[in-house]
């Protein structure tokens, strides 16, 4: 890999009889989480990227509450975001079935099918009920971008629209009692540019408000150019 590094931990665990009641593990040092190679299992954001700890990444675990402290460096970024969804993303969530009832007797296969189905909507629902019974899981995860990172969004493949960011900032991702707080904003340093045509000279911020996979883009534009006065003698002016 590009960045190597070494991070290193230790931890406790406590048992009761068979039951694990109480854990804690620490983990600090550098290493790089992600790399060109790692694009098939992680298609979402891929590229370079090398982390460091701001003292100990802290997981402690008991039996009525789970807690995660982890105070990230970006040591160096170069990283891609691809678009994963088109333009129309749907769920199964957004279907209503309803099945009429005709009095005709069913076929075995025709039996089968709704068994399957209804089978089907009573574990999605078991599982919304679990995820939403979760809320002793608290996390303090803070991000900080030390040294210049540079980051492609790629907005519009079929157009070849991207935006090309060298970043530096700092983001929270902080969760209490179930209650998620998302906080940050990442400025656009010089060389940042909008591909999109032509080349854009961008400046601005990407702010991180609610999802952390939909920032809020606030990004300006500018195209230069040069034209030729038809004055005689006279020299190119730059416009925008």
């Amino acid at each position: 890999v590009s960045y190597k590094g070494v991070m290193r931990g230790s931890g406790r665990i406590d048992f009761k009889g068979l039951d694990m009641v109480k854990t804690q593990f620490l983990i600090g040092g550098n290493l790089q989480v992600l790399s060109y190679d790692s694009k098939s299992a992680s298609p979402a954001v891929y590229g370079d990227l090398s982390i460091g700890t701001d003292g100990d990444v802290i997981f402690a675990m008991t039996p009525d509450k789970t807690f995660l402290k982890a105070h990230i460096k970006i040591n160096n970024a170069n990283l891609f975001f691809p678009p994963l969804q088109s333009s129309y993303s749907g769920s199964s969530s957004n279907f209503v079935y309803k099945y009429a009832e005709s009095g005709k007797t069913l076929s075995e296969r025709e039996a089968e099918i709704q068994r399957i189905v209804a089978e089907s909507r009573a574990r999605t629902e078991e599982i919304f009920v679990e995820a939403g019974a979760v809320s002793n899981f608290d996390y303090d995860i803070r991000v900080r971008i030390d040294n210049e990172a540079r980051i492609t969004f790629v907005l519009a493949e079929q157009a070849n629209q991207k935006l090309i960011a060298n970043l530096k900032g700092d983001l929270t991702y902080e969760s209490t009692g179930g209650i998620q707080n998302i906080q940050g904003e990442l400025q656009l340093l010089e060389g940042s540019t909008l591909e999109f045509l032509k080349t854009f000279t961008a400046t601005g911020s990407i702010k991180f408000e609610s999802d952390l996979t939909n920032p809020y883009l606030d990004i300006t534009a500018t195209y230069k150019n040069y034209r030729m006065s038809t004055e005689s003698g006279s020299e190119g002016k730059e416009t925008e």
